[in-house]
């Protein structure tokens, strides 16, 4: 289990041959984000048409350290 504090819900809507309606769409990412924020997650969501630049870091590799737990 992954412990996430930050978040940003992100349209990737080319990785789905099905997409959705645009007003349909444009309503998902601030729903998600504010779900995320009701459990208490520092959550944001990025507006369709921003361009996908941006930089994650990880410290470790979490997936190994879950296995051995």
């Amino acid at each position: 289990m992954y412990r996430v504090d930050k978040v940003l819900v992100y349209p990737w809507a080319h990785l789905s041959n099905s997409l959705s309606n645009e007003d349909s769409a444009m309503d998902v990412c601030p729903k998600i984000a504010a779900s995320l924020k009701e459990r208490g997650k520092d959550a944001y969501y990025s507006p369709f048409g921003w361009y996908k630049a941006f930089k994650i870091e990880c410290l470790g590799d979490e997936v190994g350290k879950a296995s051995a737990m």
